[in-house]
């Protein structure tokens, strides 16, 4: 394990069911990267998958609470590859907020902003992963997804919209008042060629898209109307709250 000593920082910043197992994982797999997932999720510490759980064992989430700056210190000073330029990790709403306006005032972290511009994809996809305990899928197992239906109660798919938005509409102004460069990439092509390199690129690393590899895939590649159970009723819903352009499957 070498210690971190002159390393760039960067954080993924999003809501969930944004597409950000699918960008951390394929960051991750770069040579020169090393991107864990959820360090800050509420019931456990969630990091990359490729150097074991020996260099952390020792943290708990306890200890991660009482002083998350310190647990972010901690993380940062173990590259546990030689090869590494930069190390990030991704956060979401709510995870923990005092903590991310740290980072977003601190101008030595290079910022990712990851949206999902259709809130009904995105919020269908979130009431699918909280009736089946699945957040992620490997590639490898991409086969064993089973389909299911949601219902869509309009009064929380409002709340969800109006939140989603406040909350990155806050991130980009407090960025854009410090004078702040940051990338913003959104889920329908989240790995586009282009996107790729333009990542690395931001990165400071070897912008070369080939080693950015799929390690997770998108969970749901079904029609909104066959998840939604009462599909029928959302579109008309739909048209009265101007939301029409959240029924296509993009």
């Amino acid at each position: 394990m070498q210690a971190c000593t002159d390393i760039q920082k960067f954080v993924i910043i999003s809501i969930p069911r944004s597409g950000s197992n699918l960008l951390v994982g394929a960051l991750d797999s770069h040579p020169e990267i090393i991107c864990h997932y959820e360090l800050f999720h509420k019931k456990a510490i969630y990091t990359s998958g490729k150097y074991g759980k020996e260099w952390i064992n020792n943290y708990s989430v306890k200890m991660r609470n009482n002083d998350p700056v310190a647990f972010l210190d901690f993380v940062n000073r173990h590259t546990l590859n030689k090869k590494a330029k930069t190390i990030g990790f991704k956060i979401f709403q709510r995870q923990n907020d005092k903590l991310l306006n740290i980072l977003i005032e601190d101008k030595s972290w290079l910022k990712i902003i990851l949206k999902r511009n259709n809130y009904l994809l995105n919020y269908v996809s979130k009431l699918e992963a909280l009736k089946t305990g699945k957040y992620l899928f490997r590639k490898k197992y991409e086969n064993n997804r089973k389909d299911i239906v949601v219902k869509v109660k309009i009064r929380n798919f409002n709340r969800f919209v109006k939140n989603g938005k406040l909350f990155y509409n806050r991130i980009e102004q407090k960025l854009q008042q410090s004078g702040q460069d940051y990338y913003q990439v959104e889920y329908s092509n989240i790995l586009s060629l282009k996107n790729k390199r333009n990542i690395l690129r931001f990165l400071k690393v070897d912008p070369d898209p080939e080693y950015l590899k799929e390690v997770t895939v998108k969970q749901n590649k079904r029609k909104l109307e066959d998840r939604i159970s009462n599909y029928g009723k959302i579109k008309k819903l739909f048209a009265k709250h101007g939301y029409n352009e959240y029924l296509q499957d993009v």
